[in-house]
Parts: C-alpha cells; sequence; structure tokens
C-alpha cells in the first residue's frame, strides 16, 4: 500500500541523524529548486550572533558582534522562554560573551537549536536572550525594530513548538501516537494495510503558538522547521513536507512578496485589511507577560505590511477599520 499512501509512520526521534539528514535535504532543496523561496544571498548579518563553528572543539559558543556590515547564512529560534532565564546577554557580561559561554551552561532548547544550526551547516545561530542586550532599554527597542528584518532574512528559523520553556529542550525521542491498521484495497485490487490516527489540533497542543511574541517569528520567516509533540514539519514558500499529520493555519498569511527582497508587495485593498484581521485574530489569542508590549510584539508584521496600507490602503474606510482592529 505504501505506493499509493504517501504518508510514512511518524519518525519519533527527530533528533536522529536521519531526521536531522532529512532536515538538511529539506533546506539544500529549497535553496537550489525553489523559484518562489527566497534566493540562496546571504544577507546582512543582525548586530549580534551566536557563533557556534568553535563549539565542537572548544565546547565554547560566542556572540559575534557584526560591526562592519557583514554578510553570511544564519537560523534564528523561536521558542519559549517559560519564565526567567538563567543565561542572558547583559551589560555586565558583553565582553565575556564575545570571549565565549561554555556549553553545558546552556540551557537544553539553546543546545538542541546549536546542535540543528551545526547539522544544517549554518555558522552563526540569532536567539533572542543572547542576542539582545536584556538589561538595555536602548538595544532592546534598537532589536525590536529590526525583528522583521531578523526573521525574514534567516535562512531557516528552528521552531521548538512542543517545548514549554528553555530548559526543556526539543530533540528528545517522542512517544508515537496511537494508530489502528485497517486494510487498503490498492489500485491494483491488491490489499495492503493503512495506519490511521486521530488528527491533532496544531495550534492548541504547542506552547508555542499560545505566547503573542512568536506569531511575528512565524509570519515572518520564510522557512521553518518545526519540531512538534508528534512530528518534524518543514515550511516554506513552495511546500510542506512532514513526518506525521496536522497543519499550520497562520503560515503562508502574508504574501510571498515580502519574502522575496527585490520585489514589492501587491496587494488590493480589501485584501490587504483581510490580512490584516486575520493577524490581530491570531495575535490577540495569545498570551502576554507584559502589557507594554502588546504593540512592540507585533511591530515586525506592521513594518512589513505599512507600505501596503500606505501606498494602496489610502482609502479611509479601510484606515478606519485597521485602526479599530487594534
Amino acid at each position: 500500500a505504501a505506493a499509493w499512501l504517501p504518508k510514512r509512520p511518524v519518525v519519533t526521534d527527530v533528533g536522529s541523524k536521519f531526521a536531522l539528514g532529512t532536515a538538511r535535504q529539506w533546506l539544500e532543496e529549497c535553496q537550489v529548486e525553489h523559484a518562489t523561496c527566497p534566493r540562496s544571498v546571504k544577507p546582512k548579518l543582525p548586530t549580534r550572533v551566536v557563533d557556534i563553528s568553535m563549539e565542537g572543539e572548544t565546547g565554547r559558543v560566542k556572540s559575534h558582534i557584526n560591526q562592519a556590515s557583514e554578510y553570511g547564512e544564519y537560523a534564528a529560534l523561536s521558542y519559549c522562554w517559560g519564565g526567567p532565564q538563567l543565561v542572558l546577554t547583559l551589560k555586565k557580561n558583553l565582553v565575556s560573551m564575545t570571549n565565549g559561554l561554555p556549553v553545558d551552561k546552556l540551557p537544553q532548547t539553546i543546545l538542541d537549536a546549536i546542535r540543528v544550526t551545526r547539522n544544517l551547516n549554518i555558522k552563526y545561530l540569532w536567539i533572542d536572550a543572547l542576542c539582545i542586550i536584556q538589561d538595555s532599554d536602548e538595544d532592546k527597542d534598537k532589536e525590536i525594530g529590526l525583528m522583521n528584518q531578523i526573521y525574514k532574512n534567516a535562512t531557516v528559523t528552528i521552531a521548538a513548538v512542543s517545548a514549554k520553556s528553555v530548559s526543556e529542550g526539543f530533540l528528545q525521542p517522542r512517544t508515537a501516537p496511537e494508530y489502528v491498521t485497517l486494510p487498503f484495497l490498492c489500485s491494483d485490487n491488491t490489499f495492503g494495510n493503512a495506519l490511521v490516527m486521530k488528527q491533532f489540533n496544531y495550534d492548541s497542543m504547542h506552547p508555542l503558538n499560545k505566547r503573542a511574541w512568536t506569531l511575528q517569528e512565524s509570519l515572518l520567516s520564510p522557512r521553518k522547521l518545526l519540531f512538534g509533540e508528534n512530528e518534524l514539519v518543514w515550511y516554506c514558500q513552495t511546500e510542506r513536507n512532514r513526518y506525521a499529520i496536522g497543519c499550520l493555519d497562520n503560515y503562508g498569511i502574508l504574501p510571498p512578496e515580502v519574502f522575496q527582497r527585490d520585489r514589492e508587495v501587491q496587494m488590493e485593498a480589501p485584501e490587504a485589511h483581510s490580512v490584516w484581521v486575520s493577524v490581530v485574530n491570531d495575535y490577540t489569542k495569545r498570551s502576554l507577560t507584559l502589557r507594554e508590549d502588546r504593540l512592540r510584539a507585533l511591530y515586525g508584521v506592521t513594518k512589513e505590511l505599512e507600505p501596503v496600507f500606505q501606498d494602496r490602503v489610502g482609502h479611509e474606510p479601510y484606515q478606519t477599520k485597521r485602526l479599530q482592529t487594534v
């Protein structure tokens, strides 16, 4: 029956060589073959990235500061903090972070992200806790203002969708979902077996989709590698590959031109308003620790859509509706 059933049994060990090798293959195929995905052109690096290139030899990673408009590939991490963080970049440890941080001091989710990034043959990793000076309002305001570029320009975003906190990690083996075996009549009139399992609700099951800050990370990422409760999923602007079932309702809601660096977003007024309403509807269902972050946590998306509203949604009714949704 395998010739007629495209799905395969769930791969429960998402950290295996096979799973991570498949993820690397997905990325390479996307960069080479997908015309609708961002071209394989190295973007400008964010202000800070974590250099993982020496981790295997020295057991340390270090903060790399982009001081000369450097360009290069980097991965971005989307994850839940899950409370106070033990490892942060602060004013007092800026120098020590650039000298190197022992990996045995890092929480499990960050360790797992480093492992995935290394397996994807990417040198740099962007992590908000380590790449933004967390006790500097000036630096936070600056980097939040660049959030749309940070995620949009990332080669791939690694999403720890099933982890409730940074200490939990996301590469541990999963428990296979329950399934039943049913007879399957193939097109050549032979009988085989089909494994049937209950479809799960992606949005309600994963902690990452309950946090307000992570919505724009999802929407702005042109490529995403998601480590879920029962599956490893690849999303890009061209296709979706997965080792299970489920869906992401909000992925792909932004027009594809957002991710093409040399193209303008083309949307008519009603379509632009519909996109904005969908974003706000999703956003307002999510939780936020600090009330004052309500607008900041969505700033990257509004910054991407602002030219559309300014240039193509000049009609007063749509501007009014947009303000009402906020």
